[in-house]
């Protein structure tokens, strides 16, 4: 979509419509880099993971455990078949950002959609605008 916009598209739209697009397109981007390279809430051991579950049982601990990640899992987390492994707050992970959305990164995430939306917006209707144009070039006064 960039590519498209930057060599062809721009030509057929007015000025606040290229700098609302590139002002999304760097939202996008900026939100996408938060998301990925951000930390969604790892649950991390604390401590050796099987010391820790014969700690729990030794005093009788009711706990939420997970057996996967051996990992003492707090209310609220949940262990990702994806990305094998647990996080806080899970709210479910994005097969296009390989990434687990949680409570941590959910505006970003929010604000990486609305943005999608957007940009598909201003350059839908770019691409009518041209398709416009060049109907009423092969046929003036239609």
């Amino acid at each position: 979509m960039v590519v498209t916009w930057c060599f062809s598209l721009h030509y057929f739209v007015s000025w606040y419509l290229q700098i609302a697009f590139v002002l999304v397109m760097c939202t996008l981007f900026w939100s996408l880099y938060k998301i990925v390279f951000s930390n969604p809430g790892v649950i991390e051991p604390k401590e050796d993971a099987r010391t820790q579950f014969v700690n729990m049982l030794e005093h009788c601990e009711r706990v939420n455990y997970c057996f996967t990640c051996w990992v003492n899992k707090p209310k609220r987390a949940k262990h990702c078949s994806v990305c094998d492994r647990c996080v806080m707050d899970f709210d479910h992970h994005c097969p296009w950002l390989h990434q687990c959305i949680t409570i941590r990164n959910l505006r970003m995430f929010l604000l990486f959609v609305a943005c999608v939306a957007i940009s598909a917006g201003i350059f839908s209707y770019a691409c009518g605008h041209l398709i416009y144009t060049r109907i009423e070039r092969i046929n003036p006064g239609s």
